[in-house]
C-alpha cells in the first residue's frame, strides 16, 4: 500500500494545482495518476473480495482512496456521473474486501451496504439531489442481490432471517419514500397564492385618477 498512497498523494497535489490554476498540463497529469490510482486500489480490491481479503494496511489505504475521491469530486463540484460513480463504487468494494473474512462477514457486508442505500436514500429526501438517489437506489439493489444470489447460501439460517426483516423493512420504508422523491417540484405551486392583492392596488391607483 505504500506505492498507494504515494500515487493518492501526487494525485492530491496534482488535482489542487489544476484547481488553482487551470492548466491543461496538470488535467493531463491528474488524469494519469488518477488512472494509476484507480487500477491499483481495484487490484486491492479484486484480490481481497475473491482471494484472502485486506490486510490492515490495504483496508486502510483504500479507505484514505474512497475519502479522497469522494473530498476531489465535492471539491470540483462535477456534476458528471463518473466522479460521483467512483468514490460509490470503491466504497462497495472496500466494504465487502474488508469485512468478508469476518466470522459472518457476509451478512455484515450486506447490513453495511443497506444501511449505506438508506443513508443516501434519507439525505436525497432532504436534499432533492438525484445524485443521492441515484447512488442509495443503486446501493440497496445491489443489496438485494446479493442478498438473493449470495446470502441464501454464506449466511446461517438464524442470521439469514433476521438480515431478510432488516432489509425488506428497509424497502417498505422505501416504497412510501421514493414517489416523493421522484416528483419534488409539486410543493412549489402554492406559492402563486399572492395574487389576489394585486386589484386593490389597481383599484388604489384609479381611485386617485379622478381626484387629481
Amino acid at each position: 500500500p505504500v506505492l498507494l498512497m504515494v500515487l493518492l498523494g501526487q494525485t492530491l497535489i496534482a488535482g489542487l494545482l489544476m484547481h488553482r490554476f487551470d492548466s491543461p498540463d496538470m488535467k493531463f497529469l491528474t488524469g494519469v495518476l488518477g488512472t494509476g490510482v484507480a487500477l491499483l486500489t481495484l487490484s486491492y480490491l479484486v484480490a481481497g473480495t475473491f482471494e484472502q481479503g485486506l490486510t490492515t494496511a490495504e483496508s486502510i489505504a483504500v479507505a484514505l482512496v474512497v475519502i479522497a475521491s469522494a473530498g476531489m469530486a465535492r471539491l470540483f463540484h462535477s456534476e458528471r456521473s463518473v466522479l460521483w460513480f467512483a468514490p460509490w463504487l470503491l466504497a462497495m468494494g472496500w466494504a465487502s474486501a474488508t469485512f468478508r473474512e469476518l466470522p459472518q462477514g457476509q451478512m455484515a457486508v450486506t447490513l453495511l451496504w443497506a444501511l449505506t442505500g438508506a443513508a443516501l436514500m434519507f439525505v436525497a429526501s432532504r436534499t432533492l439531489d438525484r445524485q443521492f438517489l441515484t447512488a442509495g437506489l443503486g446501493t440497496l439493489a445491489v443489496t438485494a442481490g446479493k442478498l438473493i444470489f449470495v446470502d441464501l447460501i454464506a449466511v446461517d439460517v438464524l442470521w439469514r432471517a433476521g438480515l431478510f426483516f432488516i432489509v425488506g423493512s428497509l424497502f417498505m420504508r422505501l416504497a412510501f419514500v421514493l414517489p416523493k422523491l421522484m416528483d419534488p417540484p409539486e410543493g412549489g405551486e402554492t406559492s402563486e397564492q399572492p395574487e389576489p392583492d394585486a386589484p386593490s392596488a389597481d383599484l388604489v391607483g384609479s381611485g386617485t385618477g379622478p381626484i387629481g
